[in-house]
């Protein structure tokens, strides 16, 4: 029988849920922490990890779990999040969406995710917030254009002669 684990990735803490005895733990997330994950579920039976791509706290977690012989499972955090809601998992704990990831991967067929080889990685990615940051600017910058070029009397030297 495979054992299903749902990690709940932060920056100092993984939270753990596993289907076997249906319980929770607390690791640190290091890699002293992902080793004592390791040593804790390795078993005769096959293990299945389900965790949601943080951007870059993940990638550690992923890495090791997979080359010690984990099936690991990368969601995107919006469909777990919509699928949480769907079940009843209301309450947005730690806890309870390392509880509610287990249950994602009970109840949908989630493929395994291969961690990049180190030449599919780039080495200067630019962090999801500058993204967002930039992409928030541009849209302020041609929504403000776009009501000035609404209003023709500044266009239409009303305001310049």
């Amino acid at each position: 029988m495979t054992i299903i684990l749902g990690i709940d990735i932060s920056k100092r803490k993984l939270d753990v849920y596993d289907s076997k005895e249906q319980k929770h733990r607390l690791f640190p997330n290091t890699q002293a922490g992902i080793e004592k994950i390791i040593q804790t579920y390795q078993s005769s039976d096959p293990v299945k990890v389900i965790i949601e791509s943080t951007g870059t706290y993940q990638r550690l977690v992923h890495k090791i779990l997979e080359q010690a012989g984990f099936n690991v499972c990368l969601v995107n955090p919006f469909k777990s999040r919509c699928f949480a809601k769907s079940a009843g998992f209301l309450t947005k704990t730690d806890k309870v969406d390392a509880q509610m990831l287990m249950v994602y991967g009970q109840t949908i067929d989630v493929r395994t995710s291969s961690y990049p080889s180190s030449n599919q990685v780039p080495h200067n990615i630019v962090p999801n917030f500058v993204l967002h940051v930039r992409n928030k600017a541009l849209v302020l910058f041609f929504n403000c254009w776009s009501y000035l070029e609404s209003h023709d009397r500044i266009f239409n030297g009303a305001l310049y002669p």
